[in-house]
């Protein structure tokens, strides 16, 4: 560690190696306690990483409890469904759904509007034709049909622009939901399934939500939802009111996208403008090319999404043989909805119809159905008589099975953790060997409180909630401590019996038993000032007086190893000097001699 420079390097007893070596030699008790001090920083530095790698193993336990304890996140609430037909059905269920049986019948599937013009000539020569069209929505956006509610909502209006960054509301009927919140007056917006639209947020300009709003910060005022539809509010009194409930409505149309054709378009570029155009929330339509047919397809399933067109200028659209696309009209050959304006349909817009335990219900969609049985989401694949299937839904043995395992794995990992780092175990030879944290008498004790928490029995007469016929132990659901104290799964058959005979017996012995150890983990794993923390801190503080300390006698040890340089530097340098006049003056005497 010390060097020593100054003196050029040299076989003679004055060489800088030797003065190094002279130096080296002098500085070695110092430069041994020097390395004792930092050898019981370094140990100090290590306790901290133990306990640090103890807190990350109590907080991945403390969380592998709380999914396990009674609550609305706990994985005992996991759902499984299974169809019966999954040709006919298939579905998810969230921890939300109810466990039973629902008979699902399909009667009729959604579909989406579709429609074809003429057949041309080419997709990819100039058509010739000249014009402007709208499709998706009106030439401009209007409302009609308003149901208004005296001093609540007295009229609806449209905006002629939508605020940046969001999309203008679909063409369909929109309600203004209004109640009385303990004393204050709100409303929100809902389309006709009831969800809530998000629309300009009257206590943060700029933003939106779909949230309830205070109605006196809009009260006499026409406000504009920043999505093109606009609602004159009343002063009050207000009426409260929901949808198909006293709310006041208005059937809104969007404005749809403007295609401006010329007599160089193709029909591959009418394709693509419709394609590219930016619609209104559900009104987007999609057009292809097929043997020389333009087709287009709403987006959306369901008759509230039904293709919306119309000439501005021209007859692109109403035109047939040179003087359009052929696409407008009635009864066309195959037309298979002569009420539409199409004049070639290949698919009427239609409705999900189905029963399920006989209540019958309607919707615009097929797949991701989330409001037809609470907590499921519904695909629904085939229609018709036969379109018939049962859906189980019940507790997800699987899953539950799986986070069971995880909790096992994890809390062994602690117990073995705190077995091998607070025991003093005795070497072949004799010895003995220290864990890293053996002394700690707190965490020694720990391994072993978690053990009873555990495995000790919960009586049916105490104050657990224990029903008659409820397991009282893991013991009783195939859940043992081996010879190393290690928890583990010996009878997988037993705990799945378990859940599937007396599911509710095991949720709440579960709950007992995490309840014990949230108790037991809660002064090391809370989120200030927990035992580890302050175990943490304590060595924080020993690693910092010692780092103190290793500064301050690094600093003796360099001006100690700079003195002893100066000096022996001087004391070779007189000798080195002496040597030469003795030399000299040996020269002398033997000249003289001669």
């Amino acid at each position: 560690m010390f060097s020593i420079s100054g003196l050029s390097s040299s076989s003679s007893i004055l060489s800088a190696d030797y003065l190094n070596a002279l130096v080296t030699q002098a500085m070695k008790y110092q430069q041994r306690s020097y390395d004792l001090l930092k050898s019981q920083r370094d140990q100090f530095s290590t306790t901290r990483s133990l306990y640090t790698e103890l807190q990350g193993l109590l907080n991945g336990l403390r969380d592998q409890v709380e999914s396990l304890t009674a609550g609305a996140t706990s994985t005992f609430n996991a759902k499984h469904v299974t169809s019966s037909n999954t040709s006919v059905a298939t579905a998810l269920a969230t921890s939300n759904a109810t466990p039973g049986t629902y008979e699902l019948s399909i009667t009729t599937l959604a579909k989406a509007h579709r429609v074809r013009s003429e057949q041309q000539l080419y997709t990819d020569q100039a058509l010739g034709l000249t014009g402007t069209f709208v499709i998706g929505g009106l030439q401009n956006r209007a409302v009609s049909n308003k149901v208004t509610v005296v001093n609540t909502v007295n009229d609806f209006g449209v905006s002629s622009t939508i605020a940046n960054g969001q999309r203008e509301l679909g063409s369909g009927t929109y309600y203004v939901e209004v109640r009385n919140n303990a004393g204050s007056w709100e409303f929100r917006l809902v389309d006709e399934d009831g969800t809530a639209i998000s629309i300009a947020n009257v206590a943060n300009a700029g933003s939106f939500t779909p949230d309830w709003q205070n109605l006196s910060a809009v009260a006499g005022q026409t406000y504009d939802t920043g999505r093109g539809l606009t609602i004159n509010f009343g002063t009050g009194s207000y009426t409260a009111g929901l949808r198909n409930n006293g709310a006041a409505s208005v059937r809104y149309d969007a404005k749809g996208v403007e295609v401006s054709v010329t007599s160089s378009s193709t029909l591959a570029d009418i394709a693509s403008a419709i394609n590219n155009g930016t619609y209104a929330v559900g009104n987007e339509v999609v057009a292809t090319i097929v043997d020389r047919q333009l087709i287009l397809t709403s987006a959306h399933t369901g008759t509230r999404h039904k293709i919306v067109a119309s000439d501005i200028t021209g007859t692109v659209l109403s035109g047939t043989g040179s003087s359009g696309l052929g696409l407008l009209g009635d009864g066309g050959s195959g037309d298979v909805d002569p009420t539409d304006g199409f004049k070639f349909t290949l698919q009427q817009a239609a409705n999900t119809s189905m029963t399920v335990n006989g209540v019958n219900i309607i919707r615009q969609a097929r797949t991701g159905l989330t409001d037809v049985i609470s907590g499921v989401t519904l695909n629904l694949l085939t229609e018709g008589s036969q379109a018939t299937t049962t859906l189980t839904i019940e507790a997800d043995i699987t899953t539950i099975t799986g986070k069971i395992t995880e909790f096992v794995t994890q809390f062994n990992k602690v117990t073995t953790y705190l077995k091998s780092k607070s025991d003093v175990t005795q070497t072949a030879s004799g010895t003995y060997t220290r864990g890293g944290l053996a002394g700690e008498s707190t965490l020694y004790r720990l391994r072993f409180d978690l053990l009873s928490d555990l495995n000790r029995p919960v009586p049916r007469d105490g104050e657990d909630p224990l029903s008659p016929g409820d397991p009282t132990s893991l013991r009783e659901i195939g859940i043992t401590v081996d010879n190393n104290l290690n928890l583990t799964i010996s009878d997988e058959g037993k705990l799945s019996s378990a859940l599937t005979s007396n599911f509710e017996g095991v949720v709440r012995l579960f709950d007992v038993l995490m309840n014990r150890l949230t108790a037991r983990l809660e002064p090391y794993t809370r989120t200030t000032d927990s035992i580890i923390d302050q175990l943490i801190k304590g060595v924080d503080n020993q690693i910092n007086e010692f780092n103190n300390r290793l500064s301050a006698m690094q600093e003796r040890m360099q001006l100690q190893e700079a003195y002893l340089r100066r000096q022996y530097t001087a004391l070779f340098s007189q000798i080195y000097a002496a040597s030469a006049n003795q030399f000299l003056l040996g020269g002398m005497l033997f000249n003289r001699a001669i």
